[in-house]
């Protein structure tokens, strides 16, 4: 009886050994599993990381070069406006000629200035659409040395003539 006791009980062990293998196979499977999941995230972790890395760079890089982009055009900008003079307070008229008047405004001041001199008249819009304030002239120069002159006899002629500014 003994040895079919023994047998039996090695029969049920041998049956819930082999039951407990196949569990510990399907664990081993799971964490193959989640080893390689795993592995995986952080594959595409670091590369997102490394992804992220270099576009902070070139962000930084570009932020760099539109800084140095907009300094140049403001440069670039008053280059081109050093020329220009501005004009307040002359009245408008449907049939003016703008050149004729910065002419008249030189002969008046005792500076001689040739049509070939002005290179551009024009009138900009009114920053407050509801002023009664003609619009302003902005006139280029074909120097900045010639609007220097122009300006500093528009001063000398306005400290001479104080009524008349």
């Amino acid at each position: 009886m003994s040895s079919v006791i023994s047998s039996n009980i090695s029969d049920i062990l041998a049956n819930q050994l082999s039951d407990i293998n196949t569990e510990l196979g399907g664990l081993r499977e799971a964490m193959n599993f989640f080893s390689d999941q795993y592995d995986n995230f952080k594959k595409c972790l670091e590369t997102s990381a490394a992804t992220i890395q270099k576009l902070q760079t070139k962000n930084d890089q570009l932020t760099l070069e539109v800084k140095d982009l907009t300094m140049r055009l403001n440069l670039t900008e008053q280059y081109m406006r050093e020329s220009n003079l501005e004009i307040n307070g002359i009245p408008e008229h449907k049939t003016e000629n703008l050149v004729n008047v910065i002419g008249q405004l030189a002969k008046t001041v005792n500076v001689n200035l040739l049509d070939d001199d002005i290179i551009q008249v024009t009138r900009v819009a009114k920053l407050r659409n509801n002023s009664n304030r003609p619009r302003t002239v902005i006139a280029r120069l074909r120097t900045p040395r010639q609007r220097d002159i122009l300006l500093a006899a528009v001063q000398t002629f306005n400290k001479k003539i104080k009524k008349r500014n």
